[in-house]
């Protein structure tokens, strides 16, 4: 069957979708920036595509909105766990000062045990002389959180830093008052 050229534009034609795009395009449209007209099937077509565009910047603004919300929060996670971490170094050294404090006070043969939590980020446990002091990692520096005590201290705490790298977790501190006449008054070492 062959379609004459007369029959395009008739809504009987074998091909309506030829059909439907002659008859849009046939009344014209809006001016364009030529001076010229536009089809209506073109003007349809701006329309979507700035529909598309005006989705996507939608998109963009909330994706951005987001990667802010995002970056905030990270870093308040950061941040407060470093906080958790100084804190619970700061009450193992004062469990440890008191301790000691403590056995000195009560003199020879006084002796009790302590629990103490140990952080992640501690870095180096130094007890001796009248210093309880634990070194901190907090970002790219280090910190020191120290105590003095009463007493002159001795200790072993190599269970908690072995070859210098420090365990985080629970230890049992066993603090012993030493007898009089010697360099140091009170002994702390790891049960």
């Amino acid at each position: 069957m062959r379609i004459l050229p007369e029959s395009i534009g008739s809504p009987h034609s074998i091909n309506s979708a030829t059909y439907e795009f002659n008859r849009l395009n046939s009344r014209g449209g809006k001016d364009d920036k030529k001076g010229g007209t536009l089809p209506p099937l073109l003007i349809k077509m701006r329309k979507k595509g700035q529909a598309s565009l005006e989705y996507m910047i939608m998109l963009a603004l909330a994706l951005g909105v987001f990667a802010a919300i995002l970056y905030v929060s990270t870093s308040l996670i950061i941040s407060s766990s470093t906080q958790l971490g100084v804190d619970s170094a700061v009450r193992a050294v004062q469990e440890i000062k008191e301790a000691s404090d403590f056995i000195y006070i009560r003199g020879h043969p006084s002796k009790t045990q302590i629990d103490v939590r140990i952080p992640s980020n501690i870095e180096g446990v130094s007890i001796g002389n009248y210093t309880v002091r634990l070194r901190i990692s907090v970002a790219d520096s280090y910190t020191d959180v120290y105590q003095v005590s009463k007493g002159n201290m001795t200790s072993d705490t190599s269970s908690i830093c072995p070859d210098g790298n420090c365990r985080e977790g629970y230890y049992v501190l066993s603090v012993e008052s030493l007898p009089s006449g010697g360099s140091h008054d009170v002994n702390i070492t790891t049960v």
